[in-house]
Order: structure tokens, then C-alpha cells, then sequence
């Protein structure tokens, strides 16, 4: 047998998360520093040959990592243990390619994308895969909690779009390089005309063009989640895609359904933590859901 979980997050909820990113406090220790200067200076490129942050010297907001996905207790954690505080992608790349290790394993932070999974609770991903996974919308729709991604390259956290998004300012929360931790700042939306905009939450009843025609329950039946869209005719294409917590898809298909009950076969999968996501139409329904052993 089987247990669903719906995990329910509110905007504000995102928001309070994101605040214990930005303010945690810290002191850099000479463990966290200059300890690791023969690995900064071997795996950095001509910008990064040494730890960002000083030793003595007291810090605001989680290090930026590349690659990294510590919370912000971890962070705090591994600093005690004397890992080094943040590194780049130079660092990522570098010492990759060497020892087949990603991210390096000597470090501790937290990259773009990573603090909004996290502030989202969603499964670890890249700005490419929050891209490809979440609702788009109109900058102009935008509200505290979205988030501006532009793949391949940048994520940021939306606390506030101002009065006239996408003119004037907004406040946003990042894991920057450039600020080598997580910050709170005012930024221009023309800093951003590249990105997209993409939202968590579901489009509003009010907004759509049609309602969703189906209320869908959810139950794990023993290695197979069973879906319910009661008892009107499907005239939609049914197709999922599971992600484990790293974020990688694992599983996809089809779903077929008879009696208006359908089923997805999870026996393959090992037991743990995963999303499902199920397209009905052009309609995205998210679940989490535990597979345990029989």
C-alpha cells in the first residue's frame, strides 16, 4: 500500500522562506577560508582564487554556491564543520572535470535556482528546468512569490513587482555570484527583459477560458497512483512526467483510463519522495506522493 501527500504553500509562506535565506547570520571562519586557498587557487579562474568572504569578519545571507542546494541550517551546519563558504561555476566546472564530483564536496551555499526550489518546495532544478516545468505569464501578472528565470543563465525570487510591472522598479530576493550570497535588493525591470516569468500557483478560476471540467481525486493503490476525473467522457490526451527530489524526470507515459479511473504504474520506482506532474489538455495538475514498499 501507498500514501499521497499534498503539500499546499501561500504566497506569503514563500516569502517568510526566503527571508531566513537572506538574513541568517554568520561569522566566516579561517576554516571556511583561507583553510581551502590551494582549492580556490587550483580549481578558480583569474576572478575567483580565493574565498569571497574574510575570515573574523560577520556575514548576512546563505554563501552562494554553484551547483550547491544547502538550506540555510545545512549552510550553518557544514560552516561549523569547516567547509568552505560558497564557490563559482569556475570552482563547479574545474574541479569536476577532475575528480568527476559535482558540486565540489568541500564547499557550502546555495545557488540561484536551488533558493527557489526551495522557498517553493519543489524538487531541485535548474533555471532551465523551472522554465520548462512551470506556468508562464504576462510580467504585467506577476506577484509576490513568482519568480523571473532566464534559462541557462539566472532565477530570481519576486517579493514585490512594483506598481506598473514590467516598467519602473521591483524587490526581488536572489542567490547572486555577482553578490556572492543571497540578497534582498530594489531592481530596475529592465534589468530583466530577457527573462520570463513563470508562477507556482494555478491560473485563477476568473482568468481562465474554461474551467477544468474534471475534480480529480488521487490515492497510491499498493505500486500504482490511481486518478478519479468522475464520470464525464475524456476528450483530453492524458500524459504524465515524475520527477524525484533532485529534480530529474524519471518516468513518463500516457495514462489511459477506463470507467474514468486511470492508473500509473510506480512499481519501477524505488522507494521515496516524487511529483507527478499530469497534463489534461493544456491544464497542469502537481502531486506529491511517497512510494513505499509493499
Amino acid at each position: 500500500m501507498g500514501l499521497l501527500l499534498i503539500f499546499l504553500i501561500t504566497r506569503d509562506e514563500i516569502i517568510d522562506e526566503a527571508w531566513k535565506y537572506v538574513n541568517v547570520e554568520w561569522v566566516c571562519g579561517e576554516d571556511n577560508s583561507t583553510k581551502w586557498q590551494d582549492m580556490y587557487e587550483k580549481y578558480g579562474c583569474s576572478l575567483h582564487k580565493r574565498c569571497d568572504f574574510e575570515p573574523g569578519k560577520s556575514y548576512t545571507g546563505v554563501a552562494y554556491g554553484f551547483g550547491q542546494n544547502d538550506s540555510y541550517v545545512d549552510f550553518l551546519d557544514k560552516l561549523s564543520k569547516g567547509y568552505a563558504a560558497g564557490n563559482h561555476l569556475c570552482h563547479y566546472t574545474n574541479y569536476g572535470e577532475e575528480t568527476g564530483i559535482y558540486p565540489p564536496d568541500w564547499a557550502t551555499g546555495i545557488d540561484c535556482s536551488a533558493f527557489v526550489c526551495r522557498v517553493w518546495r519543489v524538487p531541485r532544478t535548474s533555471s532551465t528546468g523551472l522554465y520548462e516545468r512551470y506556468r508562464h505569464i504576462d510580467k504585467s501578472e506577476t506577484e509576490r512569490g513568482d519568480v523571473l528565470t532566464y534559462p541557462g543563465h539566472h532565477t530570481v525570487l519576486i517579493v514585490d513587482p512594483g506598481e506598473n510591472p514590467p516598467e519602473g522598479f521591483l524587490y526581488i530576493m536572489e542567490a547572486a555570484g555577482s553578490a556572492t550570497r543571497t540578497v534582498y535588493r530594489k531592481a530596475l525591470w529592465a534589468e530583466f527583459k530577457d527573462y520570463t516569468a513563470i508562477t507556482l500557483f494555478e491560473e485563477k478560476e476568473s482568468e481562465r477560458d474554461t474551467a477544468l471540467p474534471y475534480s480529480i481525486k488521487e490515492t497510491i493503490v499498493r505500486n500504482s497512483l490511481e486518478l478519479t476525473l468522475g464520470e464525464k467522457e475524456i476528450d483530453y490526451t492524458i500524459r504524465y512526467r515524475i520527477y524525484n527530489t533532485a529534480g530529474f524526470e524519471v518516468k513518463r507515459g500516457f495514462i489511459f483510463y477506463e470507467n474514468g479511473k486511470g492508473k500509473v504504474d510506480v512499481s519501477d520506482l524505488i522507494p521515496s519522495i516524487y511529483v507527478i506532474h499530469v497534463y489534461i489538455g493544456d491544464y497542469l495538475r502537481r502531486f506529491y506522493f511517497i512510494k513505499i514498499r509493499s
